[in-house]
């Protein structure tokens, strides 16, 4: 582990998930999905934003045909705004699929669970979205 730094969970070359904190849980429930698929998957932990590994960032991207983030924020100002963009910078031609929070108020009362599903941050959403189910 180094500060500032990404760090791999699991190497894998088809796809790369970043994501960090407690939704990591759900990112390995991802990788772990798209490993039954047959994919070989990448799980990074993004853990630091700022500084955010832009270095790294490019190059799990270059080794990567397709990219995930999934993140408990909302679009804009966090992870996946900030890997698209360094995608768009570097000219990098990877597939990238963001899961975040919805940038709505969402009449939603229940448990973090039922909270994160209700913006679509469950598996089910996730796979479904991935056309993995």
């Amino acid at each position: 582990w180094e500060f500032g730094k990404l760090r791999y969970v699991t190497k894998g070359h088809d796809v790369c998930i970043f994501s960090y904190g407690p939704i990591m849980k759900l990112a390995r429930e991802v990788a772990t999905l798209l490993e039954q698929k047959g994919q070989s998957v990448s799980l990074i932990s993004a853990h630091t934003l700022k500084p955010l590994d832009r270095e790294g960032i490019a190059a799990a991207l270059t080794q990567h045909q397709r990219a995930i983030v999934i993140e408990e924020c909302v679009p804009r100002g966090g992870l996946s705004g900030q890997v698209k963009e360094i995608a768009c910078d570097e000219r990098i031609d990877c597939r990238i699929d963001a899961f975040t929070l919805k940038d709505e108020f969402i009449h939603c009362y229940g448990s973090h669970a039922d909270l994160l599903a209700a913006h679509g941050l469950d598996l089910r959403t996730i796979s479904s979205r991935l056309k993995v189910a």
